[in-house]
């Protein structure tokens, strides 16, 4: 039962987020990368939000000219993506999915094939006996929401695909990625040099997870401690909505309270929309967190 006079999950205009933030570490996640990419320790961080809903993906990697993840490549990311492989001199290796929704999958599958000048250098071919065509690079998503890579465009309502067709110039289409990886809390994940925890964080869907790391971005080091890729899970100011088909109110408030809040205060959040922001920030400013 909701706690009396606590906020709850309510619709909005945006797949993922409700409310907004307070006090802000960044302004926008893709200022982070102001004046050049930061670096997490040694490694490049860039983030940028996507054509629709202004969902952040991110690209992470040891360096210039090494190999790199991409996270949640969303709708219309694939030209400034494409650009930023290109300038930086990125191979791609993999693609996290913090979930299933549209606006953070909708372009997996062609970056996992390398389309669109996705893959600046050859992507590693998928060794023998895994289940992806050579050649195309996994993705990683945990396995509750494995169901909605089938099909995502099936819970997209027709003016949403209507808008979609008049801002891109053409009908939204889907084709599942052929390697599909599942995660399980806890699992570790070692890619391009770099690794990756998984958090299962059930509530905005049943397969939302988290993604921390131990490395920190040079520009603000003395100030976090460590990274968390946070999904639609928390942002600044506000939690993942809990109203769409899959999301449950009681199971994001155990999230927030079993998965989130023992987390260390200067645990850098790299949210799925908007700014950037911390574990600590949010413990003494987000009224979803204050009400458990």
């Amino acid at each position: 039962m909701r706690r009396e006079g606590a906020p709850k999950c309510q619709r909005s205009t945006s797949l993922g987020k409700v409310g907004r933030g307070a006090d802000r570490l960044g302004s926008r996640v893709h200022e982070l990368c102001s004046g050049g990419p930061a670096s997490l320790g040694f490694v490049l961080t860039i983030g940028f939000p996507a054509a629709a809903f202004d969902t952040n993906c991110f690209i992470l990697a040891r360096e210039r000219g090494s190999e790199c993840v991409i996270v949640d490549p969303g709708i219309g990311v694939l030209p400034g993506l494409a650009e930023i492989l290109r300038d930086h001199r990125l191979k791609p290796v993999a693609v996290l999915l913090t979930h299933g929704h549209i606006d953070h999958v909708y372009s997996v599958t062609p970056v996992c094939r390398g389309e669109a000048g996705t893959a600046y250098l050859a992507p590693v071919p998928t060794p023998r006996g895994d289940a992806g065509r050579e050649g195309e690079l996994p993705a990683y998503l945990h396995g509750q929401d494995r169901y909605r890579l089938a099909d995502p465009l099936s819970g997209v309502d027709v003016g949403l695909r209507s808008m979609l067709e008049a801002q891109f110039g053409s009908a939204a289409t889907w084709t599942e990625p052929s390697d599909v990886r599942e995660v399980r809390d806890g699992d570790s994940i070692s890619l391009a040099g770099l690794d990756f925890r998984a958090h299962h964080a059930p509530g905005h869907t049943e397969g939302s997870v988290m993604f921390s790391l131990a490395d920190v971005p040079d520009q603000l080091q003395g100030r976090v401690g460590s990274t968390l890729v946070s999904g639609d899970v928390l942002f600044a100011g506000s939690i993942g909505r809990c109203d769409l088909p899959g999301g449950d109110e009681r199971a994001m408030d155990r999230s927030l309270r079993e998965v989130v809040l023992p987390m260390p205060d200067d645990r850098l959040v790299l949210p799925g929309h908007g700014d950037i922001t911390t574990i600590g920030q949010e413990r003494r400013s987000n009224p979803f967190l204050r009400r458990l």
